[in-house]
């Protein structure tokens, strides 16, 4: 062996107890932090190469109302801005083109409750119980109202309604840009800016009968007629033959939820809300 053979071989022999040393600070540094450790475990059961994806978050937004919004105080649904697929489906024109909301086209029933929790504190050998408070909540809210359809285009327009609901209620799984995420939050607006003003909401049941005492229009399904139903009334003749058929009169029944963000009600301050000061600024709490 010639010295310079005898200096690599040297020089091998110190990198690889170099390296040993290392992986015993590192096996070290893991045993002393939990958290390293349960990571490096699970890290050998990811193939070489493999990238996690990083997580994608949406701003909660609205389609855009219309500016004479605020004089009609119909009950509505706004639809969400994001993803953009609500705004630009087909067979949700009829819901874009009435301020991009679901209105309700009769009165609805709604059941709001609000509630305040109290523990009851019983000390012993006491008369009587101190409730101490615990915290203040808005419970689901009941919307229930009745869906009349007097020709195809008030049945193109309870389609799309139905078509909205049964969307509104899924998750973004499986194939699509947003996979993983939760339904989008909506927005709820009726009777002026001081019952429902834009409140920020989240389905979370739908229901819808189909009853057998009442007649049901033949709709058209067609890309052409959602644009602007009237054009059948005129004499238009779809292109397909693809057809629903609706009820005259049905009920569709929705329960949402209040869904304020946590920036919002960090910010929430009682004597503004008690002096009124939230009422029309687009803050929706209730």
């Amino acid at each position: 062996m010639g010295f310079f053979n005898f200096l690599d071989t040297v020089a091998e022999n110190v990198n690889k107890v170099s390296s040993t040393v290392q992986s015993a600070r590192n096996f070290v540094d893991m045993v002393r932090d939990p958290a390293k450790l349960i990571s490096s475990i699970r890290s050998r059961s990811i193939p070489s190469g493999a990238v996690p994806q990083g997580r994608r978050t949406v701003n909660g937004s609205f389609v855009v109302a219309d500016q004479k919004d605020g004089q009609d105080w119909r009950v509505r649904i706004h639809l969400p801005a994001q993803p953009s697929t609500f705004e630009t489906s087909k067979i949700l024109q009829p819901l874009v083109k009435s301020n991009g909301s679901m209105v309700f086209p009769t009165t609805p029933q709604i059941l709001v409750t609000h509630g305040a929790n109290y523990n009851m504190m019983h000390p012993v050998h006491t008369n009587y119980a101190y409730p101490v408070y615990e915290n203040s909540m808005v419970e689901d809210i009941t919307i229930s109202g009745e869906f009349p359809v007097e020709n195809e285009a008030d049945g193109a327009y309870w389609i799309a309604s139905v078509h909205f609901m049964r969307s509104i209620t899924k998750m973004f799984y499986g194939e699509g840009d947003l996979q993983g995420s939760p339904p989008p939050r909506c927005a709820l607006s009726g009777y002026g800016d001081f019952i429902f003003d834009q409140m920020p909401i989240v389905i979370k049941m739908f229901s819808i009968d189909l009853p057998n005492n009442v007649d049901y229009i033949k709709v058209p399904i067609d890309g052409e007629i959602y644009q602007d139903a009237i054009l059948r009334q005129q004499g238009y003749v779809p292109k397909t033959s693809t057809y629903t058929y609706v009820p005259t009169l049905s009920t569709i029944n929705i329960t949402v939820a209040p869904a304020f963000s946590r920036d919002a009600t960090r910010q929430f301050n009682l004597t503004d809300f008690i002096n009124g000061d939230y009422v029309g600024n687009g803050g929706g709490f209730i």
